[in-house]
This record gives structure tokens, sequence and C-alpha cells, in this order.
């Protein structure tokens, strides 16, 4: 089984923001619904530096009520 993904980068509007606080923070939180690009921003703008994806795992039998 073959899957071809065609990824077209959409722009964002936040890539300015974004790149600016990097410059001056040391860490940038980005929060936001599930496939929405936050993953692919932050590597993008970080190229060849270290980000550290934070994802919260499924909720386990044992914390549903």
């Amino acid at each position: 089984m073959t899957i071809i993904h065609d990824m077209n980068i959409i722009p964002r509007l936040v890539s300015t923001a974004l790149a600016q606080r990097l410059n001056v923070m040391l860490a940038v939180v980005v929060t936001g619904a599930q496939q929405t690009g936050k993953s692919t921003l932050a590597e993008q703008l970080v190229q060849g530096e270290r980000a550290l994806p934070l994802t919260a795992p499924a909720p386990s039998a044992d914390t549903k009520r």
C-alpha cells in the first residue's frame, strides 16, 4: 500500500508574532485544536534548533468517570 501526502504549507497569520517571541523568550507554548499545524509551524520557525512537542496522554480507563 502506498500513501501519498500532498503537503501544502499554508502561511499562518501567527508566524511573525511567534517568531518575534521566540527571539526574546526561552520557551513559547502554542496551543490549539488537533491537526491544525502547530508542530509544523514550530519546526519551521526553529529550523535546526531544538523543539519539544508536548502532547497530553490519552485519558486512561482509571481517570474516566
